[in-house]
């Protein structure tokens, strides 16, 4: 196969096939240094990153802790302000920023104590 035999087509591959092979040569002269000074105990050519560190002690939030009791104090006002017809669930969850399940727990739990009494499905009053 001579020069003047091949297109100008097979002539560009051709070039393209030796860039290709030249980089690949150049990358494969990197990967054996790294290797050899690996066994020799040097410092590799490629950088290993560090650990990732957390947050700083000082920047972690911790939710706030309300006063023992107050929330029993917020909802015997609301039942009293409500009187007879009671207050739903949703609404006092809604003012306190509760979820809602925890306003039912309490009513099943420490309600009964303070007299809360169930008027209909999620309203309770004193």
């Amino acid at each position: 196969m001579s020069l003047s035999s091949l297109s100008s087509a097979n002539l560009r591959n051709l070039v393209t096939l030796v860039e290709k092979r030249e980089a690949l040569a150049a990358e494969l002269e990197k990967v054996e240094a790294s290797i050899k000074s690996a066994l020799e105990g040097g410092k590799a050519s490629t950088p290993i990153a560090g650990a990732k560190r957390g947050p700083k002690k000082g920047s972690i939030r911790r939710p706030k802790m309300n006063k023992r009791g107050a929330l029993r104090d917020f909802i015997v006002a609301e039942l009293q302000a409500a009187g007879k017809e009671g207050v739903s669930v949703k609404d006092l969850s809604a003012k306190l920023g509760v979820k809602n399940q925890n306003v039912h727990v309490w009513f099943s739990t420490t309600g009964k104590s303070v007299g809360a009494k169930r008027v209909s499905p999620g309203r309770y009053a004193l």
